[in-house]
This record gives structure tokens, sequence and C-alpha cells, in this order.
């Protein structure tokens, strides 16, 4: 009877083992069958449906014996007493007991989580929601956003797989701590109570898997009004910059058409706009799996204090939590940093007030006919200006999220691992980083708004000193001054999102990375996006402005 145990973990490792086998022969079929993921977890789920069956039938082989080595150890105890205890027998008769009745001790242990019954799992939207085209709309359905979302329809079915798992770990560790309890009571000095209590929390903990992700997922969200990523994002959209031209300042509209760079960069955001939902789903499967992860650490935590600690299991829910909410702490992020309302996605409230020449050469553009130099200059800036600033917000969007889901990732570690910590000024700096990106423009603004009052908005280049010259040579030369602008700002764009990236580096204790460098890429990326309000500057300052070029 002493080696029941051993054989009941020896089922556990062959019923586990049958799983990793399932895996890696649905993973060997062929690429020709169009198996998927989903084709695996199913394949999974469906040759474990009889465990549980094979299960009790064990168990009720084993409660026979044990009801039978009951009987012989209570007639051992009547003929000699002082050799074996009373106990020894009647805890094996409720031992085999319990194991005939085990969907009692299951119900027992899943109303422990869940008293009422039946509560589901089921955040206000599903982690595939708004996959194709993106939250904030858009048209490629190829690219790249076909790849995420065949992706996303391969993982949909993962939750079950997690799910079948853990309610095959729940049986088993229910059945571990019922045979524990008689081990305990066999041999109170070697085997503790908390043995078995550990393993049937567990496995009540495992059975209403539900009620834990709720549990974990409204510690994080108390409001779930803004708990997808199309509630974040709300009526806003990538497809349009207040930074260009009056007629290009959204995607489809540059003046190359279909064949210039501006057309490409604005390709490159409307079939991508899936990675969004796509990094959704992947929080969202990443705090299923972190969430039973950590109910196994506390187990481990019970059963051995000194080489687990509570925190292993703790941090690994909260993380739990937090991927599951992870729009919703994006929310938080992108409020707490730039909480502007709907005006945050420009620069500042009236965007850019144009160019001086800007229909002109936009005429010039579309004409086909031969153009000057300077008229090359103002249509290659006037082509790409809106398109790079529109890739610009798709870029610090998307990296401010997987900034937060690092961030969110460091929950899991210990003080040891310095700036990286949970409190370390790494990981703290990850959050803010990341809040900063998904409000990149508002920070532009507001960065921009601490040097000049009209902000970039400030571009109409007008020639001050014309002595001798035609009008069409001012204006040639105030439409190669305006392109030289625009490409400016465009530097700027850069220069002030690479500057965040480096701050962040400096507090993970990046040796490539200094805090004045960050420092010189914000301030100078802000000047730069401000280069006409700064060259007024610069010339009142050496009151030369009347002979040279004023921006207004």
């Amino acid at each position: 009877m002493s080696g029941l145990l051993k054989n009941f973990k020896l089922l556990s490792l062959t019923l586990i083992g049958v799983l990793y086998s399932q895996l890696a022969y649905a993973a060997a079929m062929p690429a020709g069958g169009g198996s998927q993921i989903d084709d695996i977890s199913a394949n999974i789920v469906e040759s474990t449906m009889d465990m549980p069956g094979l299960l009790t039938g064990l168990c009720y082989l084993i409660g026979l014996l044990l009801g039978v080595s009951a009987v012989l150890k209570i007639r051992e105890h009547v003929e000699n007493p002082n050799q074996t205890a009373l106990r020894v027998g009647m805890i094996r008769l409720i031992i085999g007991g319990a194991l005939f009745a085990l969907p009692i001790v299951f119900e027992a242990a899943y109303s422990t989580f869940d008293p009422i019954g039946g509560e589901q799992f089921t955040p206000p939207s599903s982690f595939t929601a708004g996959a194709v085209g993106g939250p904030a709309g858009g048209g490629g359905v190829n690219g790249i956003n076909e790849i995420a979302a065949n992706i996303m329809d391969s993982i949909d079915e993962t939750p079950g797989i997690v799910t079948a798992i853990s309610y095959l770990l729940g049986l088993l560790m229910c059945v571990a701590g019922v045979l524990k309890i008689r081990e305990h009571v066999e041999n109170p000095d070697q085997v503790p109570v908390k043995e078995s209590v550990a393993r049937l929390v567990l496995g009540g903990a495992l059975f209403a898997l539900p009620t834990i992700f709720n549990a974990v997922y409204y510690t994080i969200i108390n409001d779930p009004a803004n708990a997808n990523l199309g509630g974040v994002i709300g009526s806003l959209n990538f497809f349009a910059s207040a930074q260009s031209d009056a007629g290009v300042s959204a995607c489809g509209s540059s003046a190359a058409g279909q064949d210039g760079l501006g057309y490409l960069a604005c390709q490159l955001v409307s079939y991508s706009t899936a990675v969004p939902s796509f990094l959704e789903a992947i929080s969202y499967i990443f705090g299923m799996i972190l969430a039973v992860w950590g109910l196994i650490k506390i187990r481990d935590h019970v059963l051995n204090t000194g080489q687990t600690t509570i925190w292993d299991g703790v941090s690994r829910i909260l993380a739990a939590g937090g991927f599951f909410a992870m729009p919703y702490v994006s929310e938080v992020l992108r409020t707490t940093v730039a909480d502007t309302g709907s005006s945050w996605f420009t620069f500042v409230t009236t965007g850019n007030t144009g160019f001086q020449h800007g229909g002109t050469v936009t005429g010039e553009c579309g004409s086909g006919a031969a153009l000057s130099l300077d008229f090359v200059m103002g249509c290659f800036m006037q082509d790409i200006m809106a398109p790079l600033h529109i890739l610009l917000n798709f870029f610090a969007w998307v990296a401010g999220l997987v900034l937060i889901m690092i961030g969110i990732s460091r929950l899991m570690k210990s003080a040891q691992d310095g700036a990286r910590a949970p409190g370390g000024i790494g990981t703290l700096m990850t959050f803010l980083v990341g809040g900063i990106l998904i409000s990149y423009n508002a920070i532009v603004g507001a960065v921009s708004a601490s040097f000049f009052d009209n902000g970039p908005a400030t571009t109409r280049a007008s020639l001050s000193y014309t002595k001798g010259m035609s009008a069409d040579e001012i204006q040639h030369v105030e439409i190669v001054s305006e392109a030289i602008i625009q490409f400016m700002i465009i530097v700027g764009l850069i220069s002030f999102v690479r500057g965040w990236f480096i701050m962040r580096d400096v507090a993970e204790g990046s040796q490539q990375a200094s805090l004045m460098a960050g420092t010189t890429h914000i301030l100078a990326g802000a000047l730069a996006i401000n280069m006409g309000p700064l060259l007024n500057a610069v010339q009142t300052t050496l009151n030369v402005g009347a002979i040279g070029m004023t921006f207004n």
C-alpha cells in the first residue's frame, strides 16, 4: 500500500506524456493537410476526453485495495494494538470511500472557489475582435494583416487546451490530495497536512479557472468600458496627418499617386493594422497561462517555502491580470501621460496651417510636365511627409503596446534583477515610455509648446529681402525653403521617438546609451520639428529679420 502514491505519480507522468505525444504527432502532420495550432489543440482535447474516465477507474481499483487493506489493518490492530494503530485502518477505509465517491470530492474542491457554479470568464470583447483592418479602420486585408489574422485564427482554440490541461491537472491534484491525507494520518511527522491541503486547494482552483480568471481580471480593471483596443483608440485613426499641405493629409492622396514613396509608407500601415489586435490576442493567452502557472507556484510555496517564495505565485497572477487587461492598462498610461481628449492625435489643436505655395506645388506635381529642381524637392516632400508621419504614428502606437507588455512581464521578476525588477527604474521607465509612445503626438505638442506658442504650424516661408527678384524667382526660393522645413520636421519626428528609446535604455542600465544622448535627441527633435519658429527666433536675436526669411 505504501507504493500506491508512487504508482499514482507514475500514472500522472504517463497522462502528461500522452499529452506531449499527441502534441508532437499533430505538429508533425504534413503542411499540405492544412493543419493549424487549432487542429493540434482539438486533437489534444479530443484524445484526452476519456482520461478522466480512465483516472476514475484506476481510483476505483485503488479504493478497493485500500478497503481490503483497511480490513486487514483493523484485524492487525485487534490482534496487536500496540504495533498497529486503529487510525491506520480507519483512514484507509475513509480514503477508499473518498476514491469511490470522487465526484463528491471534485465538487467540494470546485465549490470552494465557485459556490454558485457555472461562472464564465467573459471579458467585454473577444481577443480576436478587430483582427483584419485594425481597431481604427484601414483597408488592407493581405500582407502583414493576413499573417496576423491567420495566426489569430489558428490560436483561437488555445484557451480550450489550457482549460483541458488544467482540468486534468485538477483531477490529478485532488486525487493526490486525498492520498496525501492517508499518508499524513499514518505518518504525521513525515507528511504534514499541508501536503494534502495544498493539492486539494490547487485542484479546486484548476476546476474553477473561470472564477480565478475573473478575480485576476477585475483586480486590475474595475471599469471594463475601455477593455479592448477599439475602445481605447475610439474615433481616432492612423490615416491622417495634420502636418502637411491641405489635400495631401491622408494616405491615398499623396502627390505621386500609387507609385511614390508616400504610397508605399501608406501601404505598410494599411496592411499592418491588425498588429495591435494581434498583440491583444497574445496578451490574452499569456494571461491564461500565467494565471495557471501562478496557482502552481503558490502550491509549490506552500509545500516548500524555502525554495519557492510566495511572490513567485502572486507575481504571475498579477501579471496575468495585467495581460488580460492590457488595453485598459494602455489607456490608463495614455491618459496619465497626456489626457488631452480627442485632440491628442495632433501636435496642436489646429494642426498645420499649410505651406506658402502648397497649392502651386500640388498643381505642378499632378501636371505630368517636366519639373524644375525646386518643384522636384517640393513634390518629393509633399508626397512623403504626411505618409511618414502616419507611419511614425502607427509605429509609436505598436512600440508603446509592446513596451507595456514587456513592463507587465517584468512583474514576475524579483528584487535581485535590479533595474528590471518589478519596482526597478528600468521597469518604471518601460511603462512610462510605453505611455509616451502611445501618446506620441500629444507629447510632441507639449514639448513644442514649451519652446514655441505656435509650434510646427509656423511653416509658411516668406523671403524678406526681394529687391531685384521677380515673383517666379521668389517663389522658387520659398518652395525650396519650405521643402527643407518639411524634411526637418520628419527628421525631428524620428529623432524625438528615438530619444525616448534611448532614455529607456539608460534606465535599463545599458552601457551603449547615455542620458545626454537621449535628452539631445528629444530636444533636438522638438527644435527640428519647429525649424520655422526656431529660425525666426535666431533672426530676431541677430536682428537680421529684415534681410532673411520669416516663417508665419
